[in-house]
């Protein structure tokens, strides 16, 4: 009985080992394997979707030179049109100079009006597409003299760039 339970036991505890062994071994090549496929880089189909998703970005941004500055004068007059509010800055003129550094173009466009016309304008201004990125914008109250006493009127400068 005593060499029963001995060879029992000696079974028992290899089978038991043998089980930790083959389970560490497991774990050591799927913990590896995990490592690699945390690593986002190392996966072709991610770099691809990430490449297409950075060139869809840079193609709202950019505009053809062009035809550039005629259709963003046109779309924002029109969209300021349906707001109500009055265009009176524009860019590329003596005056209103556009901005350039290595890689983007800036151009300001100021306006008058309301302050709830421009909200609604901002909206669809960075709704428009082909006319670049909004940069900023500045709300500005103006008081101008006039004969009766001082008139008031709130000035919206809005910036817009786009990758040249």
């Amino acid at each position: 009985m005593a060499a029963v339970t001995g060879i029992l036991t000696v079974l028992s505890v290899w089978a038991a080992f043998s089980k930790t062994y083959s389970a560490w071994k497991l774990n050591r090549e799927l913990s590896g394997k995990r490592a690699n496929s945390n690593n986002m880089s190392y996966n072709p189909a991610y770099m691809e979707r990430k490449f297409k998703n950075i060139e869809a970005i840079t193609a709202l941004y950019t505009a053809d030179s062009t035809t550039y500055r005629n259709h963003v004068l046109s779309t924002v007059a029109r969209l300021a049109d349906a707001e109500n509010i009055r265009v009176i800055e524009m860019p590329g003129t003596e005056n209103q100079p556009n901005h350039r550094t290595g890689i983007y173009e800036v151009q300001k466009l100021g306006f008058e009006g309301d302050f709830f016309n421009f909200t609604r304008f901002y909206n669809r201004i960075q709704a428009a597409s082909g006319i670049g990125r909004v940069r900023g914008a500045q709300y500005s109250l103006i008081s101008q003299p006039t004969s009766t006493g001082t008139r008031k009127s709130l000035r919206f400068y809005l910036y817009l760039e786009r990758k040249i």
